[in-house]
């Protein structure tokens, strides 16, 4: 097991919000739920899911007691977050554009991520422009992506998705509703209803970095990244 001694707080704080949206977007617990179980705020928890916050040492142990995560597993978890090899996709991802391809000799990013977060099939892409989803994710983004067929299956909590919307595709929320199928938002133009799900999903985002020129090639480092939520 990796010696957590030398760790800076503010890695582990890292992992916590790692952590913590993992659980949210596979569907596991809700933010109002991960607030109630720590007795916290929810817009405090929110803030701090967002990347907008901190979290006291006291709220952080709240935190872990609430998602059952012992700190020493966290810190553990430091070994692993280097690892994710995505092949930078070409072209947008988004509103207007069709799903970008890969290209042969695409260079890889190394993206941060923890056992919490399993990728199948990795892939990067940078964001398209699309205001109806500019509150959550902006043009330029990095998007880890993952093409499995079975990470593209919506569950009871949204996650997000890049859904087919006529000849391209928009990155939207996407959960199922029991009784009503599978819904977006914000609303998406999906056509033929009776399509299999994996035609309509082309990839589900795992998580969401800023400043692309800051990613280098694997065994490179990061900055200002964040989980998709």
């Amino acid at each position: 097991m990796p010696d957590p001694r030398g760790q800076s707080l503010a890695a582990l704080i890292e992992r916590l919000r790692a952590a913590a949206n993992a659980r949210i977007r596979s569907g596991r617990l809700t933010e109002r739920g991960l607030a109630r179980l720590a007795g916290l705020s929810q817009p405090h928890v929110h803030l701090f899911l967002h990347g907008a916050r901190g979290v006291t040492v006291e709220a952080a142990d709240r935190l872990l007691a609430a998602l059952n995560l012992p700190a020493g597993e966290l810190a553990a978890a430091g070994a692993h977050l280097a690892g994710v090899a995505a092949p930078l996709l070409a072209g947008p991802l988004g509103a207007g554009y069709p799903f970008p391809r890969r290209v042969p000799g695409a260079p890889r990013l190394a993206l941060p991520m923890g056992d919490w977060c399993q990728v199948r099939e990795p892939a990067a892409a940078l964001v398209a422009a699309d205001p109806a989803i500019r509150p959550w994710l902006d043009e330029g983004d990095l998007a880890l992506l993952d093409l499995a067929a079975a990470a593209r299956q919506p569950g009871a909590q949204p996650a997000w998705f890049a859904v087919a919307e006529g000849p391209g595709v928009v990155l939207r929320r996407v959960w199922r509703e029991p009784g009503r199928g599978w819904r977006t938002a914000p609303p998406a133009r999906v056509r033929e209803p009776g399509r299999n799900i994996l035609e309509i999903l082309s990839a589900r985002l795992v998580w969401i970095g800023r400043k692309l020129d800051s990613q280098t090639p694997l065994g490179g480092s990061s900055e200002e990244t964040r989980p998709a939520d």
